[in-house]
């Protein structure tokens, strides 16, 4: 595990541009992980008024800083290519990168000069705090009106992988310690899943747990899920699911 902590993710490597326009951040705050920061800086393009960056990784607030930099002295067009000349002493870029074709499409604060300059505004005046953690055992101080978790429940396996530990029964636990720390009408995006189409609603036995989607939903009764499709990374179309807290 400790060796998957000494990379950060160059960019996202999924559709955030379509999957946060779903999301409403307009003058929301925000609990969102790190990795890439794609996260961060497309929440703060579409609106979030407050953001807090959650990740174990201890590099995240220092590739933040260099990104932060060349955001804000670099043009657009420029920007992909000057991230991905980087070198650091202290982390390397994971393996997993994107095309720079992929990557302006699949980010809004790319996709034009005036979502790139209002993110140069809003990186510097919207508040932003860093928290290293866990995010499977969160210790955290205040309540968020959007909490979003990417990709993380893939790696579930990963982190929990005693055969004795039920995965799926993990996922409550999870997703009721996770309610704790959303306010009211707020949204947690819990799953994204890559080249997921409506016919995968009904199989069962994928390798990665979350993938099984229809035992999730049983799990997880009384609480309702809902899903939406969006143009996928790689393939086919990708889905996010997220539960909506009503209490």
């Amino acid at each position: 595990m400790e060796s998957g902590f000494e990379s950060v993710y160059p960019f996202a490597t999924e559709n955030v541009l379509e999957y946060f326009a779903t999301l409403n951040l307009k003058d929301q705050s925000v609990l969102t992980v790190g990795s890439s920061l794609d996260q961060l800086f497309n929440a703060l393009v579409y609106g979030a008024k407050k953001v807090s960056v959650f990740d174990i990784n201890p590099y995240v607030k220092e590739y933040f800083e260099i990104k932060k930099q060349i955001l804000l002295h670099s043009k657009r067009k420029n920007f992909v290519k000057k991230i991905l000349e980087l070198q650091n002493q202290n982390f390397s870029f994971s393996k997993d990168i994107p095309s720079e074709k992929k990557i302006y499409e699949s980010n809004i604060y790319l996709s034009t000069d005036a979502h790139y300059e209002k993110l140069q505004e809003c990186i510097q005046t919207v508040p932003i705090d860093f928290i290293v953690g866990d995010i499977f055992a969160p210790n955290l101080l205040e309540s968020y009106d959007r909490i979003i978790f990417s990709n993380i429940l893939q790696y579930l396996d990963y982190f929990f992988p005693d055969k004795k530990i039920d995965v799926f029964q993990k996922v409550k636990i999870l997703v009721t310690e996770w309610n704790k720390f959303l306010n009211k009408n707020g949204i947690l995006q819990l799953l994204y899943l890559y080249s997921y189409g409506y016919q995968d609603l009904f199989k069962e036995n994928h390798p990665i747990c979350c993938y099984n989607l229809k035992k999730i939903v049983e799990v997880l009764q009384p609480i309702k899920l809902d899903i939406e499709w969006i143009d996928g990374f790689y393939e086919k179309k990708d889905a996010i699911v997220t539960y909506t807290k009503k209490l």
